[in-house]
């Protein structure tokens, strides 16, 4: 547990202690930070936290950390930066043009891309999240995490754990609370989910949506339940999976589903993830070269993988807001140092339908929040305009086919590595 040393900001020297929000996952854990002056000298505790939760520490403190715009790797002033960014977007139609923004920022994060986007006149305005997350996001609220922990019954589809482990003393809770209790996992492998389940489904990989239209009598008989999903590139069709747990939980009484995301305020930025370009349209106009530049705002989708590289590569010209600096690059990117939800505060809204308000915990240096970027780069107005998504077709789970069989998730893992790669503890981790 954590130590608290104080805030008795009037006597000389004392502890200081600022809180916040983790957003590596989209359960919301509290932060403490340890405070001398303006500087965090050690995380604490605000409840229990993962082992990825302190990778937030690291975050504000890094040293590989950028500070300062870069155009290719030459350092340069923000002035200059934003001048040779908006002379290159000239020679592009507003319709070449693509922002796309990651949801680990706050809900401000969010409005600010669609301002820049109307300023900068396109309509490609896009989130990059996970795959799964977007696919499974839905604008209902679930369950409250008092109403996971106090459930007769839990049904888990995939490695909830794994995505968000500070939830296994509420599941524990679940499993030892009363005689009679079930815990019932759909997951291809044995996880660390699957150890809790009082019943395994040990499905065949990628199959959780057809599985979810089988018999779950068990659970339907519990007085008071619950249907937790993580959502996973590994599942096929997660919009399939979000689609039949909720006829599950209509067909009996006192049943509510809940979907924990891989990015914390994945919630908060659902009406762009609704309204905005889908993520597989965003590359697939990437790949058809009709994008020739995009600005990118708190994710590199050129380190996802080694296929997306070669796509984002061939833009004409690309502006990365981020944390850390990509390690390969030339003139043809522009490189700008942004704040996160810990050097701006904000607020972010979670799946269970709590909307949570943080001050900053350390000053920004040398970044700049996305509404600052924004501004700076030429800010439209704060609307959105919606766009029409095909319905879904729930028969096309017959189309659904056996993947490969892949191991179960590690822990250490969160997105696609090019944030915390650079840290310790995964690094000791993942030799």
């Amino acid at each position: 547990a954590g130590l608290y040393l104080g805030t008795n900001q009037g006597h000389p020297g004392a502890m200081v202690i600022r809180k916040s929000l983790c957003l590596f996952c989209s359960l919301g854990c509290g932060l403490a930070f340890r405070m001398k002056g303006e500087e965090a000298i050690a995380i604490d505790y605000d409840g229990p936290i993962c082992p990825r939760g302190h990778y937030n520490f690291e975050l504000i403190n890094h040293p590989e950390r950028l500070t300062q715009p870069l155009i290719g790797k030459r350092p340069v002033k923000w002035e200059e930066a934003v001048k040779h960014i908006k002379d290159e977007l000239k020679q592009f139609k507003p319709e070449e043009v693509a922002v796309a923004v990651a949801p680990i920022l706050n809900n401000e994060a969010a409005a600010a891309a669609v301002k820049l986007a109307n300023g900068l006149g396109t309509t490609n305005l896009s989130v990059i999240g996970s795959p799964a997350d977007l696919e499974a996001y839905s604008p209902e609220p679930g369950a409250t995490l008092d109403e996971i922990e106090n459930a007769e019954a839990l049904l888990i589809v995939g490695d909830l754990l794994t995505r968000s482990a500070v939830l296994s003393k509420r599941v524990n809770k679940v499993k030892y609370g009363a005689r009679g209790n079930k815990i019932i996992v759909v997951d291809p492998n044995r996880s660390h989910t699957a150890w809790f389940a009082t019943r395994h489904l040990q499905i065949e990989s990628g199959t959780e949506a057809r599985a979810l239209t089988g018999d779950f009598s068990d659970f339907q008989a519990a007085k008071s339940g619950v249907i937790v999903i993580a959502p996973s590139e590994r599942i096929k069709r997660n919009d399939l999976v979000v689609h039949f747990t909720r006829q599950l939980a209509a067909a009996s009484p006192n049943k509510k589903v809940s979907t924990f995301y891989e990015q914390g305020n994945t919630f908060g930025f659902g009406e762009l993830i609704a309204k905005g370009l889908p993520y597989g349209e965003l590359l697939g106009r990437i790949d058809a070269g009709e994008i020739k530049a995009m600005i990118m705002i708190g994710d590199d989708l050129a380190a996802s993988s080694p296929e997306l590289a070669k796509k984002i590569r061939h833009l004409r010209f690309t502006v990365l807001a981020n944390f850390f600096a990509r390690e390969q690059t030339d003139e043809t990117l522009v490189t700008l140092p942004l704040a996160g939800h810990l050097e701006t505060g904000g607020s972010v809204s979670f799946p269970d339908g709590r909307r949570m308000t943080v001050e900053p915990v350390v000053p920004k240096v040398g970044a700049k929040s996305v509404l600052e970027i924004a501004e700076l780069l030429g800010a439209g107005d704060d609307s959105l305009a919606g766009r029409a998504r095909p319905p879904l077709d729930p028969a096309e789970v017959k189309d659904i086919s056996v993947s490969a069989p892949y191991p179960p998730a590690n822990i250490t893992h969160f997105g696609n590595n090019n944030l915390v790669k650079r840290f310790f503890w995964y690094k000791v981790n993942n030799e």
